[in-house]
Formats: C-alpha cells, sequence, structure tokens
C-alpha cells in the first residue's frame, strides 16, 4: 500500500488530495469498472490518467468558452429589487387599509 501511495504521488505530483480521493469513490462506485477491492497498481494509474483526461477536458472548454460559469447559480441570474413598493390600492387588497367611503 505504501509503494502504490508514493507510485502515484511520483506519477502525479500535481493532483491534489481531494482529486485522489475523488478517483478512489469513483472506483467504489465502479466508474472505471469493476475493480473495487483490488489494489493493482497499474490498474489505478489506469483511473488516474483517465480522471487526468477528464480534468483536462473541463479547463479546456472553460478557457475556451470564457463566457460559461459553470457555478452560476438560478438567483444569481436574476437582479435583485431594490425595494417593494404598495400602493394604497395594494394596501386596501391586502386588507391592511379599509378603503374611504
Amino acid at each position: 500500500m505504501k509503494e502504490t501511495a508514493r507510485a502515484l504521488l511520483e506519477e502525479h505530483p500535481a493532483m491534489k488530495l481531494e482529486e485522489f480521493r475523488l478517483i478512489f469513490e469513483g472506483i467504489k462506485r465502479n466508474k472505471f469498472g469493476p475493480m473495487y477491492g483490488r489494489l493493482k497498481l497499474g490498474e489505478i494509474m489506469e483511473c488516474c490518467r483517465k480522471w487526468e483526461g477528464t480534468r483536462a477536458e473541463k479547463i479546456l472548454e472553460r478557457d475556451h468558452r470564457p463566457e460559461h460559469d459553470p457555478h452560476r447559480r438560478y438567483s444569481g441570474s436574476v437582479e435583485p429589487r431594490k425595494a417593494i413598493l404598495l400602493t394604497t390600492q395594494d394596501l386596501i387588497d391586502l386588507g391592511q387599509l379599509k378603503p374611504n367611503d
């Protein structure tokens, strides 16, 4: 196990610990094929290479489309109101004021 960790870090020095966690999470969920429960260095290295390819595709796509923000939330695209202004008729309709006869 130590040798596997050393080899992975030597082969992929720029990869973050969080990315390794995501790779092993993917292995548990069979995203890279049925290999859960095995610790074969060659197979794990191949999963890491596939992950790097996926990560590179996302980076290239982001560079190609700089206007696209995948983290933009729906509520952020709607301009927030500055104030809610009610007319006298609105207050009458809501029952807050009684109409003058």
